[in-house]
Formats: structure tokens, sequence, C-alpha cells
């Protein structure tokens, strides 16, 4: 199976699969996993989440339109009653229209206003009384009351506001939102860094437990030449019996151990393939061996780069940042607020005739006083400032001391490999010596079952040294946010590779 066709099967989820072997490095199992794995995709999500949300900030700077419109219905009709206004007037009327004295009246008749264009005073009277009179009989057969607005009227109105002075709440506002979404960007980043951390430690943990089935392997096999020597040499009468049952007890429990170390191995592919989001039909085979470093950079250059590039110090670091924009919201409040409005009649059914069909204007509102509230929420801003000061402190201190103990602690590993690999050579010549003794009858079986056994344990010993080292380091990385620097590390000159066979 080619290496293109498996880079397929993985992105496809391998369905439908039998068992395959697929054979990965380091680099490439990191790259499947940021690839296939929710944790990312989950970050993806979110960064894009705060993005959207920065820009709808934004559009607070912009004026707002909308549409609104209302159907009403009102128990009684809106009126203006003006019958008062017409029983103070009439009477005035009917006074004039028989007790008024009118003259210079223009003659309206055509005919003789050219001899006459003045009516004399008696006709100009009776024109004018008759004028009146008329007016009084109108007024007084008419209802003078109006209706302004009917009780069931509909309308849909254009509304227009624009912002044009918050005290900073808008600016404070979009800043905010940018800091969410460098804060978003920088979790996603610490989420990567988490991911590959468990990647590495489930990695090399099937790699771990890969070669400790190889170990105990190898010890089976040894075992098992052991026993057919012993009975052998039982058969032949060149040892007791005793011997020959000693052999049976190690090759019984060599063959226990191989069993528990291949159950290791299950469980260890299970949680690779579940870090890797992989289907179960795969088997992953790590190419990258186990490995450590000769020697490191000094603690205090990884403290440095923490304080630059630790993903929990950003955190907390933009998060005083989104608070002091809190702190300068809370403020804006003392400030007046303005906006530009305006409203448009689109459309109206039996809206009153009397109200206008557009409006502009400048609102402005200014709370003069809350009872305090806006002092104490200041005041209660500029102390969450303070506490994440404090929390920034106590963090940088706890990664500096756990950046001690981690770098102790692979310093410890490399001294136990270098050790290691010395109980290891005097265990292989010593396992060399007892099973050439034993055949030549000037050792027992014991003796080689505790050689045998002896350099089983050592090796073993070294890989998971090995393997903590690894995790170690991983870890170190990770909280310095550093965790894209490890295959670095892996391909370094001074790098030192395990090896069986030394």
């Amino acid at each position: 199976m080619t290496i293109p066709f498996l880079l397929l099967l993985v992105m496809t989820g391998y369905k439908g699969m039998t068992q395959d072997s697929l054979q990965l490095t380091l680099q490439e199992a990191l790259q499947m996993t940021y690839r296939n794995s929710p944790v990312i995709k989950e970050s993806e999500y979110q960064q894009k989440e705060k993005e959207m949300q920065r820009k709808a900030a934004w559009g607070k700077h912009l004026p707002q339109l909308t549409i609104n419109g209302n159907y009403q219905y009102m128990s009684d009709d809106i009126e203006l009653d003006l019958n008062r206004v017409k029983g103070a007037i009439t009477p005035l009327y009917q006074t004039l229209g028989n007790y008024g004295d009118f003259s210079d009246v223009p003659n309206p008749d055509p005919q003789t206003n050219d001899e006459m264009p003045i009516l004399p005073d008696q006709q100009s009277t009776q024109v004018i009384r008759e004028q009146f009179l008329s007016t009084a009989r109108r007024l007084q057969s008419q209802d003078w009351t109006q209706t302004i607005q009917e009780s069931e009227f509909a309308t849909v109105h254009a509304k227009f506001k624009w912002p044009v002075f918050t005290g900073g709440k808008i600016r404070s506002a979009n800043k905010a939102g940018e800091i969410r979404e460098r804060e978003a960007a920088t979790k996603g980043r610490h989420k990567k860094n988490q991911l590959t951390s468990e990647l590495i430690n489930h990695y090399y943990g099937v790699r771990l437990a890969r070669d400790a089935v190889q170990v105990r392997q190898e010890v089976m096999n040894v075992m098992k030449a052991h026993l057919r020597e012993a009975n052998r040499m039982f058969e032949e009468g060149m040892v007791a019996q005793a011997q020959l049952l000693h052999a049976k007890v190690y090759h019984a429990e060599a063959q226990r151990k191989l069993k528990k170390a291949r159950r290791k191995y299950t469980i260890a592919q299970k949680a690779l393939k579940n870090t890797m989001a992989f289907d179960e039909n795969v088997i992953i085979q790590p190419s990258s061996k186990l490995f450590y470093l000769k020697e490191l950079k000094d603690a205090a250059e990884f403290k440095t780069l923490a304080k630059r590039s630790s993903p929990i110090l950003k955190q907390i670091s933009l998060n005083k940042k989104l608070v002091h924009q809190d702190y300068k919201s809370k403020k804006s409040d003392y400030y007046p607020k303005a906006a530009i409005t305006g409203m448009y009649d689109l459309y109206n059914k039996d809206l009153s005739p009397q109200l206008p069909e557009w409006m502009v204007g400048i609102s402005l509102q200014w709370n003069l006083f809350d009872g305090l509230a806006r002092t104490r929420k200041v005041q209660a801003a500029k102390f969450k400032e303070k506490q994440i000061q404090q929390i920034h402190i106590k963090t940088e201190n706890d990664l500096q001391t756990a950046i001690d103990k981690l770098y102790r602690e692979l310093l410890m590993n490399v001294e136990q490999l270098r050790e290691l690999d010395v109980s290891r050579k005097h265990a292989r010549e010593y396992l060399r010596v007892s099973q050439k003794s034993f055949r030549e009858g000037m050792a027992t079986s014991s003796d080689v079952t505790e050689a045998s056994a002896s350099l089983s344990k050592v090796r073993i010993e070294r890989l998971q040294v090995m393997y903590d080292y690894v995790k170690t380091l991983a870890k170190l990385l990770e909280i310095t946010g550093n965790s894209d620097k490890f295959t670095a590390y892996l391909q370094s000159k001074k790098t030192i590779y395990e090896s069986h066979n030394k």
C-alpha cells in the first residue's frame, strides 16, 4: 500500500477497511492530526466566530436604517370638540345680522355699477346683514367636532439613527472585538500545542509499547532456547530436575510478560488513533525512534521563551486589555450620548393627515445621576484590572517553577540513560557468559534466567526513561509556547536515537 493511497484513506476515514498497517514519521502523524482533529477544527470555528463578532462591532459606527410596521386599534377615535367655539361666535353673527349698520358696499350688479359703484347705506346694511344671518344659520346647522385620528390605523415607517457621540463606548466595543479575536487565535495556538504534546505522548507511547514487545519477544526466544537446552541436558543427565523446573518457571514468566506487553501495545494504539481521529481498522506503526539530546540550552533561555511566547501568559495579557476596554466603556457612561435621527412615512392607512410625512432631528441623552451606579462599576472594572495583574504575576512565577522542574527532570533522564547504557553493556555480557557456562555445565539455569531478566529489565527501563524524556521535552516546549519546534529537536545533530543493538 503506497503512502499517497494511505493518505487518501486517512482523509476519507478508512470506512469499510480491513486492518492495515500505516507507517508514519512523527511529522506525518502531526500533519494528519492537525488536519483531522476536532480540537483544531473547533479552534478554527471559534476564531471565525470572534472575527465575525469583531466585524459586527465595527458596524456600530455606521447609521442604522430600519423599517417598522404597526397596526393600532384604540378604544375611541381621537376627536377635537369645537362646539363651544361655535356657541361663542354664532350669537355674534346673529346680532350683526339683525342690528348691524353697514355702508360702502360695492355694487355687485355689472349693469348699474358704473352709474352707482357704491350701494346706498340702507341697501349695504341689508346685504351685509343677510350674509351674517346666512353664515349664522350655516354655523348653527354644523357639528364642530373634528376627528383627528380614527381608532383603527396602520403605518409603515422607515427610521434612521446614526450615533455621532457615545463617549467612546463604540470605540471600546471595537477594541474589545479585536482583542477577543486575538484571544481566540492565542487559545487556538494553546490548544494546538496541547494537542501536539498529546500526540507526541501517544505516538511515542506506541513506539515504547512496540519496542517493549520486541524486548519481551527476544526474552521469550532466549527462554525457549534455554528451556530446550535444559531439556536436552536433563535427558543426558547433565543437570538436575530442579534446574529444568527452574527453566520452565522462567519460560512461563517470560510468556506472561510478553502477553502483558502486547496488551499495553493494543491500548497505546487505541489512544494514538483517538488523538489522530483515525478509524479502528488501521494499525499505526511509528517510524520515528525514541531519542534524547546530549545537551540542551540553559533553563534561563526556556524561561525567556515562556515570557515571550507562552499562550497562557498571552491570554492573561489579552484578558487584561479586555478588562481595560470594559473600564473605558463603563467610564463612557459619564458622557452624553448624541445621535442623528429621522423618520419617513412609507405607507399608512387611516393615519391622521395632520401628522408629517417625514422628520429629522438630533437626540441627546445625558444621565446626570444614577445612584452612583456608574462610579461603582468603574471602580469594579479598575479592581478587575489589578486582579488580573496579580494573576499574571502568579502564573509567570508558576511557569518559571514548572520550567525549572521539567528542565531538572530532563537532566536527570539524560544522567539515567548514560548509566543505563553502561548497565546494558554489562548485562549483555553477563547473559552471554551465563549461557556459555550453562552449556558447559559450569553455571545453573537460575544463572541464565537471572542474567536474561537483568538484561530485559535494563532495556525496558532504558526505553521508559527515554520515553519520559520525550514526554518531558514536549511538555516543556508546550508551556513555553514552542511545541512546533519539537521536530527540530528530533532532527538535531545533538540527538541520540534509541538502538537495541548497542
